[in-house]
């Protein structure tokens, strides 16, 4: 019967996407699959604002469990709050890719995902969804017209503009690919920027598959990772609302965090150097993500240098951040640059307040509702993703503790700033990576072959769906 019941949801996922992808504009019918699939996603949306809740702040609940353990003398809380420990064990959770179906060749399943995201970034252009060819996304206006204004100077000059002037020198990395595409091919911005996404899209899924694989050094779990994230808010989001330099930052985000899980156990010099240019790379790209992930580094390695009494990794992270600390110092002297200091200051001073806390509800109804038409209310992902959190809380090191620090450091100012600054909160968060683990976990349970095939085979169908009916919205 569960078999049944499954082949049933995937053969109506494959037939929606099918549909969805060859026949946008078909009505509801006799067969209308389109409707089926963006029915269960609107059912599961309004679960969102308490699960993203959840998944920020399930650490504090293991916290309280650690100090009631500790000081309960007589052990009347922990009895009670026993049950929790049980539910926690009884989740689904793995971190190991072997047998699973569908994976056995990771580097196959990473060639779907880029391709995957490759035509969900050209979706928006199709020229019987877009005839007239308009930019998609709201920030591609000015991404075209700050190209066009580069193209009009010389090179030296069009450079300065980027790192000086554009968007106050906060992005100038981003510009630099549609612009080197508009000078060699001799086309105009609006040209090499729609052009853009169809190389961010691929290079994030490549990002998220080297972040794992260099993390857990299983390519098996980054091929389900590297599918998840083509089909993710990350990028469908990106793609809705322009939002290019914080799209090549998370990239970015992702390969400067898989070295550094490297390094924490390799120590090599190799590893070291690429700390360095990634790390200048997404400060000269976005400076408000430079500043979480700056931070997260560093975290990261002083805890583990503090577990084991072992300062000589932290030494050389702090390196690390004394160069971006001089580099963003001495941009914004010489250029007057918007650096990652002053985004930091920006946010810190005219962002954060106490009435958003009050207002921490409400707030997290309108990061899903009032926002990017909606898309982003994934909660089926969401809810995978707060199965693997609060699993991961309790654990103390490796890759699986960077994930943890992660969503730690966004919860702590996530509560003080308002709804849209909330979504960017969100966006940065390994969301794909998280769930990956409890589609994993279910692998694991005791299902036969055809119903664990089925079961994975459905859930990413139905990103796929909603990627694309996302798209679509653009």
């Amino acid at each position: 019967m569960v078999t049944t019941i499954l082949a049933v949801l995937a053969g109506v996922e494959t037939v929606a996407l099918v549909e969805q992808a060859f026949v946008p504009e078909r009505p509801t019918g006799v067969f209308p699959f389109q409707a089926i699939t963006s029915t269960i996603f609107l059912v599961l949306a309004p679960f969102s604002p308490l699960l993203i809740i959840l998944i920020l702040y399930s650490w504090t609940l293991r916290v309280l469990l650690r100090v009631v353990s500790r000081y309960d003398v007589h052990h009347f809380l922990a009895e009670r709050f026993r049950f929790l420990s049980h539910i926690s064990q009884s989740l689904p959770f793995s971190w190991d890719g072997k047998d699973i179906p569908l994976l056995g060749r990771p580097l196959a399943v990473l060639a779907v995902g880029m391709v995957s995201a490759s035509v969900l970034a050209f979706m928006p252009y199709r020229p019987d969804i877009n005839p007239t060819g308009s930019p998609a996304g709201i920030d591609t206006s000015e991404y075209i017209q700050w190209v066009n204004q580069m193209l009009q100077r010389p090179v030296p000059d069009a450079l300065g503009y980027a790192f000086g002037q554009v968007s106050n020198g906060s992005r100038p990395l981003s510009l630099v690919l549609p612009y080197v595409i508009s000078a060699v091919f001799r086309v105009q911005g609006d040209v090499s920027v729609k052009f853009y996404p169809l190389f961010l899209a691929p290079l994030l899924v490549v990002s998220s598959f080297l972040f794992v694989f260099l993390g857990l050094g299983d390519k098996r779990v980054a091929g389900l990772v590297s599918l998840l994230t083509a089909f993710s808010f990350q990028l469908t989001v990106g793609m809705w609302a322009g939002y290019y330099a914080n799209w090549l930052a998370l990239a970015e985000s992702y390969l400067l965090l898989g070295i550094l899980v490297r390094f924490s156990n390799s120590k090599s010099r190799q590893s070291l150097v690429g700390l360095v240019l990634l790390s200048l790379a997404l400060l000269f790209t976005h400076p408000w993500t430079w500043d979480l992930v700056i931070l997260l580094a560093f975290v990261f390695i002083a805890e583990q240098s503090f577990r084991v009494h072992d300062f000589k990794l932290m030494k050389m992270v702090l390196l690390v951040v004394g160069i971006n600390l001089a580099t963003d110092s001495i941009r914004s002297f010489a250029l007057g640059a918007y650096g990652g200091g002053s985004a930091g200051l920006d946010v810190a001073t005219s962002s954060v307040g106490s009435s958003h806390f009050l207002a921490l509800w409400p707030d997290a109804v309108a990061l899903f509702v009032q926002n990017y038409d909606g898309i982003m209310a994934d909660a089926l992902i969401l809810g995978l993703a707060l199965m693997v959190i609060w699993r991961l809380a309790a654990v103390s090191q490796g890759f699986s503790r960077l994930l943890v620090l992660w969503v730690i450091l966004a919860s702590l100012p996530f509560p003080f700033l308002g709804s849209l600054l909330e979504t960017r909160i969100v966006y940065l968060l390994p969301i794909p990576v998280l769930a990956s683990a409890a589609l994993l976990g279910i692998q694991r349970m005791r299902w036969g072959r055809t119903a664990k095939v089925l079961i994975l085979l459905t859930i990413l169908l139905y990103g796929a769906n909603h990627a694309l009916v996302s798209m679509m919205k653009v």
